[in-house]
């Protein structure tokens, strides 16, 4: 699991970002990549936060990324991927 901080270009708003990889017994692999608005710096405070939004089904959250922070992002989905 990888978590990191950016800041939406749009909104000017601090942001926390979730990478986490889900291996299934079947063999097959899901990249999970959930953001909210606000800084958590653990996977537990973010996932309290997460687990508060009433209704994720359905849930799409765009966000923009400056090169640095669009890079965090890169990096964190390599590094999960490789993990």
């Amino acid at each position: 699991m990888r978590l990191f901080h950016a800041r939406d270009t749009t909104s000017g708003r601090d942001t926390t970002v979730k990478v986490k990889k889900i291996c299934y017994p079947d063999g097959s692999v899901d990249l999970v990549v959930h953001q909210i608005e606000g800084v958590y710096d653990t996977e537990e405070e973010f996932d309290v936060e997460w687990n508060m939004t009433p209704d994720k089904e359905g849930l799409v959250n765009f966000i923009s990324l400056g090169l640095v922070d669009a890079r965090k992002l890169v990096n964190a989905l390599i590094e999960e991927i490789q993990s």
